[in-house]
């Protein structure tokens, strides 16, 4: 196995450096990376790792450059997720080589993911990998909310008409108009 890059953003420089330190213990060639690539050579590190453990918390969800950089690792099969806290990645990040090392025990969790490293990960997941088994993918439609909104609307308007027909009789609108006329 080649170098393993293992990113973190800045805040997690603690987690970061447990993480490399239980690598390189484990046999692991490993280099680091701390907040958002930058320059180029930076970049050209990420593409040369043969792995790329992603130190995942909410502090990385703040980083669009190294978020930016897991995506492309994700694309070539080549990214491992070390989660520090509850914050779950985004669908497009989101793999089966993914293991909790929390700041809590993150010497144990980052033992368990040197382990599975050292034994070799395949290239790409086997299967189709989903964090909600249930659910396929990302099949939300977000464009679709206006829809509900106005359905929505619409719904609350016929109520409303409803009660104004049994509060001014079958036609509520002379009634009406005469309230607000003053």
């Amino acid at each position: 196995m080649g170098q393993v890059l293992v990113a973190y953003a800045d805040g997690d420089a603690d987690i970061g450096a447990q993480v490399a330190a239980a690598l390189a213990d484990a046999g692991v060639a490993t280099d680091t990376h701390a907040g958002a690539p930058s320059l180029k050579s930076e970049k050209d590190r990420f593409d040369a790792a043969s792995a790329v453990v992603l130190v995942w918390s909410r502090h990385t969800a703040g980083e669009a450059a190294l978020r930016r950089e897991a995506l492309v690792a994700a694309g070539r099969g080549k990214l491992v997720i070390a989660r520090a806290d509850a914050g779950q990645p985004p669908p497009s990040l989101r793999t089966r080589r993914s293991w909790p090392v929390t700041r809590a025990n993150a010497t144990a969790g980052a033992r368990r993911l040197a382990r599975a490293l050292a034994a070799g990960l395949p290239a790409k997941p086997e299967g189709h990998a989903r964090m909600n088994a249930a659910a396929p993918e990302d099949t939300r439609d977000y464009g679709s909310t206006w829809k509900g909104t106005i359905l929505i609307g619409l719904i609350l308007a016929g109520v409303a008409y409803g009660a104004a027909v049994m509060a001014f009789g079958p036609e509520p609108l002379p009634a009406i108009q005469a309230l607000f006329a003053g």
